[in-house]
């Protein structure tokens, strides 16, 4: 990834822009090896039938086409090879954070919160009945 980010300010993307593609991206992937995508080997358009509807607030800015090199290529196709389904989806979190608007984050009320402090509060709730009943 960070190749990529250096790659992409080498054309003039700074700031929030390649921070936003490569959140992007990484929801891709994660979404590819997760099935959230099926997995079909035909051509863009028939394909592009198949990706649900997810949060538009992620692909809603529009943002100027990138256009790759040879190097950037080889980073993509580099970040396609491991399973990004065992990643936890926790990252989300603060990466989508990074990407919002600071005012719309708080009007939103939208702030990063660990994995940690999550479980201390929804185990009480409802995951430990669901283990003891596993």
């Amino acid at each position: 990834m960070d190749k990529l980010h250096d790659a992409l300010k080498v054309l003039g993307y700074t700031g929030h822009e390649p921070v936003v593609y490569l959140v992007r991206l990484l929801f891709c992937l994660y979404a590819e090896d997760t099935t959230i995508f099926e997995k079909r080997l035909t051509n863009l358009d028939e394909s592009m039938a198949n990706f649900p509807y997810v949060n538009d607030q992620l692909f809603a800015e529009p943002l100027p086409p990138a256009q790759f090199y040879s190097k950037m290529r080889e980073a993509l196709l580099y970040l396609c090879a491991p399973d990004w389904s065992l990643i936890s989806p926790a990252i989300f979190d603060s990466l989508f954070q990074s990407i919002i608007d600071t005012d719309a984050r708080r009007s939103l009320g939208a702030r990063y919160n660990s994995e940690e402090n999550k479980l201390k509060l929804i185990k009480p709730l409802f995951l430990d009945a669901l283990w003891a009943e596993f």
